[in-house]
Formats: C-alpha cells, sequence, structure tokens
C-alpha cells in the first residue's frame, strides 16, 4: 500500500518535527542542532527516534504539556553534554522512564544515602527540581539548554570536571535557591 510510511519514513518525520520545533522555538541554535555527534544533535535524535517513552512533540512551549519534552530533551542534552556514557553512575538517565524517575539512590562520601540525578519535588507539578550529581566524573560544558528546567530549586554538580562559562540559561532558573558546581 503507497499510502503507508515505512520505519525509516517515519522516523525521518519525526526527527523534522522535533527539529522545526527546536529551531522555532528557538530552544537550540541550528547550527548546533544540525551538526552531527553534537549533544544538541544525539538528544534530538534520541528524543525523535529512540526515546520508547515516545513523548508528544509541542508545537510550542507554551503547550500544556511542553514541559515534558523540554526536560527531557533538556537532561538528554546534558547528558550528552558531560559525557554521561562515562558517568560513575548512570542515574536511570536516557531511560523510558519519566525524567522525575532519573535518579538513584547511591552512598555519598560521608556514608550517608542519598538520592543522585533529576527528582521532582512534591510541590513542582511534576516538573524536574531538583539535580544532585556530585563526583560523578561528569566531564564537559553545561550546556545553555540547561534553562529549560525552569522548576529548579537545587542543582549540585561540584566535586567534577566541568568546564567553561556558566550559561546564560541559569537565569531561567527563577525558583533556584542552591547552586553547587
Amino acid at each position: 500500500n503507497s499510502n503507508k510510511m515505512s520505519a525509516e519514513e517515519k522516523a525521518r518525520a519525526r526527527w523534522a518535527e522535533v527539529e522545526q520545533f527546536l529551531i522555532e522555538e528557538n530552544i537550540s541554535d541550528p547550527s548546533t542542532l544540525e551538526t552531527s555527534g553534537s549533544p544538541q544533535n544525539r538528544a534530538a535524535e534520541w528524543i525523535a527516534n529512540e526515546d520508547g517513552l515516545k513523548t508528544i512533540i509541542p508545537k510550542t512551549k507554551a503547550d500544556r504539556d511542553a514541559h515534558i519534552f523540554l526536560e527531557r530533551y533538556a537532561l538528554a542534552v546534558f547528558y550528552y553534554s558531560l559525557g554521561g556514557e562515562e558517568w560513575r553512575f548512570q542515574l536511570n538517565f536516557m531511560s523510558d522512564d519519566p525524567t522525575c524517575e532519573w535518579w538513584q539512590q547511591l552512598r555519598t562520601t560521608s556514608g550517608q544515602s542519598s538520592a543522585f540525578g533529576a527528582q521532582c519535588g512534591t510541590d513542582s507539578g511534576g516538573h524536574v527540581s531538583r539535580f544532585l550529581a556530585p563526583w560523578l566524573n561528569l566531564r564537559g560544558t553545561i550546556p545553555e539548554e540547561i534553562g529549560l528546567l525552569t522548576s529548579m530549586t537545587f542543582f549540585a554538580t561540584h566535586s567534577n570536571n566541568i568546564t567553561g562559562l556558566i550559561p546564560d540559561g541559569f537565569k531561567h532558573m527563577e525558583k533556584l535557591e542552591i547552586l553547587d558546581l
């Protein structure tokens, strides 16, 4: 039947829809997004065709559930920008689970148990509001897209090998109370 799209055609169409949204809504720089192998390109490819959750691609940032897509994309860009494949623990990142479950219970250097990764607070309305990832072998530069996590109140990534400037994206985290880089 000529009306049916092949799996490859569906993947290309979904990628084009993701790319169009990210460019039209000024979420990622088009040249970076289109550079094969860049963190933004890898994150867009993942969310378009590898993410088992198959998040709905919003038409605009104002769409009701746009935050679900935006938070997954922001955390995926963060993962690829900071060498996620080489992290000491994967923290459930890049799984098919909701981003509120991208964390893992670990022991701190003082022996206490703590939740490392991305978490949603009870009062955050299902948005990622806490991120804890010290001593995990994060290497690279924090991407501008981190600013898509607008409900963030606590962000700690100290004791890693993070380089570069603090991205302007942090200014979009108006609820941020603790920043520990």
